[in-house]
């Protein structure tokens, strides 16, 4: 039902190099899932495990340029897709955009807004992106947040309900352990 046996030894091999626990189901699932791509020719699949490795190396090296090691995701792999199929982002600016993402907990979304940016203001050279980042620090640090500034450090949070008077004890009215007491108790 899955077609070419030369596939199905290619889906046996693809899985096989997987990480993790492999069984005959897993083949089976990544058949169907090429089945439902209209990958069903060894050629075709071919061309997709080629073009799957080529966006693994380079959502690889973008990590890299944000200073991350990290296994590319299927996540990974569609925003790429976005910026270079839809945005027609080249890579040059997709590096840019990693280094602006140094420091980020999760630089991939964090180029995403880089990158929507650039795309939204028609930047599609490096010389422009770099402009345009060197304007959005000044404007930041202007601002007083963002990239190179320093915010303004938020007031503490006011809680109605902790809103009352702090009771004023009277040493003389207290009647717990006495100060030597609570001195003897540490001690043991």
């Amino acid at each position: 039902t899955y077609g070419n046996h030369e596939v199905v030894l290619l889906a046996a091999k693809a899985v096989g190099s997987r990480r993790g626990g492999h069984s005959l189901d897993s083949v089976t699932e990544l058949l169907a899932s090429w089945k439902d791509k209209g990958l069903s020719t060894p050629r075709e699949v071919r061309d997709y495990l080629s073009a799957l490795q080529e966006q693994n190396a380079l959502v690889k090296a973008l990590y890299q340029s944000a200073g991350r090691e990290a296994a590319p995701t299927l996540g990974d792999r569609e925003l790429l897709q976005k910026w270079r199929e839809q945005w027609r982002i080249p890579e040059p600016l997709l590096h840019a955009a990693a280094e602006a993402a140094r420091n980020t907990d999760k630089p991939l979304l964090f180029m995403d807004k880089v990158l929507k940016a650039w795309y939204d203001k028609g930047i599609a050279t490096l010389e422009e992106a770099r402009s345009e980042s060197a304007a959005h620090k000044e404007a930041a640090a202007r601002n007083g947040s963002g990239a190179g500034g320093s915010p303004e450090p938020r007031a503490a949070k006011q809680v109605i309900e902790q809103q009352y008077a702090q009771r004023a004890y009277d040493p003389a009215e207290y009647d717990g352990p006495s100060a030597q007491a609570l001195e003897e108790a540490r001690k043991l």
